[in-house]
């Protein structure tokens, strides 16, 4: 390799031929050089984001596209920007390209949908498409817009079956989606339709049947919320809220009826695990009831009262309220009122929000990350679910004392959120105040009454730091066996210090780092350390990331 500036070629040859670090770490030392070099950056591409270099993959697409010029590229970036969460770039980047086709069309569309206004673009694309999967789409769209009534007339006027049996679905009319469906072929969907007709009509068994069916499909998440109900409904509230916690898991994204049947699922199997039999007895004789939690104590309490429940009603509230949305789990809510569909919008979820922001990292960096904050923070009031996402990004990026001060911050603005006492005495012990975050672990216990696997992965690192070698098992062990994470096992292997153990988690960490692992030398102890203070205060167990060459770099377990 060329001892001032390697080429393209070069740095290829040199990750083909196993030594990717030693490739990706050039190329990123001669990054501007690179670029002029006007060669085939194909394999760059790949390598970058395979070893979890997002931001820098986007620049080198970004880089690409201009370079081309062609609607191809430019398409090809701006459908990247959106599916990787970024759908404020993507609207930039709309702006930056001339052409027009029907999948640049599609785009804009979507992207408004997310953060614009998407009517005027939905028309225009209805006048230059006729098709069927045209008028499709357009349907998906005004629905998401929450333009239910030209979703129904468009429907009706093409003859989109699958949409027809959802509308009726969705005034509660199980027999008549069943009868668009009689002539169409048994598609996903169209189970996932016959399944829930099954379900309204009261058939819980066979509609539970149905449903487990379609858990491992592409339909997965709204089965997964309806098996929820399902459960819910014959009582079975531990197996509904497994089934609430996977249709969340699919989804992805925010889903007010998946929430509160988890909520329902929560506390119903809760009130049954502190009934006596005694009670049990009484509640059969009508002469004892259980004590639920009012609606006001629900994270989403204030979406609901437009629906009619007030603060004092018991969160029992929420099965007939549940009941008037009829056949529609989906996050695009309707009512149905005298056969007539309306649109139910809900405001944006402040910890949704919160956490598709922490994602701009992976597109455009902590610069763009930081402004999207300071820009969203009044639109959701500095609702404490937003801030805690916010912080955590500092707690990434190794800025303790700005994370600190947001945690410190919310939780003296909002004393019962989890946490903001946990981000804020992990930030504290990352400085070096162990004792002091102690207190904050303890005061936030006292605060919120909860305990969980971050709070235990902190604490118990923080006590093996301390010298506390029961106290740091126990608070570790807890965190692995309420859910798995490699930051718990370092601590481990780091606590027992057998070779056996430190081997077994060297192995883990070169096959989530292992770009890091070629890096860093030292004993395997020496070795674990230095991947702690890579992720800095990163201990999630889903979105790993850590510190390289100056970069932020993720790789998901």
């Amino acid at each position: 390799m060329s001892a001032s500036q390697p080429t393209s070629l070069e740095l290829q040859r040199l990750w083909e031929s196993g030594q990717p670090a030693g490739a990706l770490r050039a190329a990123l030392a001669n990054w501007d050089a690179l670029l002029r070099q006007n060669n085939d950056l194909h394999w760059l591409d790949a390598a970058l984001r395979s070893s979890g270099f997002g931001a820098e993959a986007f620049a080198l697409q970004v880089h690409q596209a201009h370079r081309n010029g062609d609607e191809s590229s430019w398409t090809l970036l701006i459908h990247n920007a959106l599916q990787d969460g970024d759908p404020w770039w993507a609207q930039q980047l709309l702006r930056e390209v001339s052409a027009s086709s029907r999948d640049l069309e599609a785009l804009r569309i979507e992207v408004e949908l997310r953060v614009g206004d998407a009517a005027p673009l939905i028309g225009a694309w209805l006048q230059a498409h006729d098709d069927a999967a045209a008028s499709a789409a357009a349907v998906s769209w005004y629905v998401r817009s929450g333009r239910i009534d030209e979703g129904v007339r468009l429907a009706d006027e093409a003859g989109l079956v699958l949409w027809q049996a959802r509308f009726a679905l969705w005034r509660g009319n199980s027999q008549r989606a069943r009868d668009f469906l009689a002539s169409q072929p048994a598609s996903v969907e169209a189970r996932c339709i016959v399944a829930i007709a099954t379900a309204l009509d009261g058939d819980l068994p066979r509609a539970e049947a149905q449903l487990r069916e379609l858990a491992d499909t592409e339909v997965r998440a709204e089965a997964c919320s309806w098996l929820a109900t399902v459960l819910r409904k014959q009582k079975r509230h531990g197996e509904a809220l497994q089934a609430a916690e996977a249709a969340t898991s699919a989804s992805g994204t925010f889903n007010l009826i998946t929430r509160l049947e988890r909520d329902l699922a929560t506390h119903q199997r809760a009130a049954a695990e502190r009934s006596s039999p005694l009670n049990r007895l009484l509640q059969s004789l009508g002469l004892w009831r259980p004590q639920f939690p009012k609606i006001a104590v629900l994270e989403h309490a204030a979406v609901l009262y437009p629906l009619g429940l007030k603060p004092d009603d018991s969160i029992l509230a929420l099965e007939p309220l549940l009941e008037r949305f009829k056949g529609n789990h989906t996050v695009n809510l309707t009512t149905c009122d005298d056969g007539k569909l309306a649109a139910f919008r809900i405001p944006p979820d402040p910890r949704s929000v919160g956490e598709s922001l922490q994602g701009v990292l992976w597109t455009r960096g902590i610069d763009a990350v930081r402004a999207l904050y300071r820009e969203y923070e009044p639109r959701v009031g500095g609702h404490p679910f937003f801030r805690i996402y916010q912080g955590e990004v500092e707690l990434w990026m190794g800025e303790y004392e700005e994370a600190a001060r947001i945690f410190r911050a919310t939780s003296e603005r909002h004393p019962t959120t989890k946490w903001a006492w946990i981000g804020w005495g992990a930030a504290v012990m990352l400085q070096g105040d162990r004792r002091a975050a102690l207190k904050i672990w303890k005061k936030g216990l006292e605060m919120t009454g909860f305990a969980g696997p971050s709070l235990y992965i902190y604490r118990g690192e923080c006590y093996r730091l301390e010298g506390e070698a029961k106290l740091a098992r126990c608070d570790l062990d807890t965190a692995l066996a309420l859910k798995p994470r490699l930051s718990a096992s370092i601590n481990l292997a780091l606590l027992e210090g057998t070779p056996e153990r430190v081997e077994e988690t060297l192995r883990e960490c070169r096959a989530v780092a292992p770009l890091l692992m070629e890096e860093i030398g030292g004993t395997g102890t020496e070795k674990l350390e230095k991947v702690l203070h890579a992720m800095r205060g990163n201990r999630s167990s889903t979105m790993i990331s850590y510190h390289l060459w100056g970069r932020l770099c993720r790789r998901a377990m």
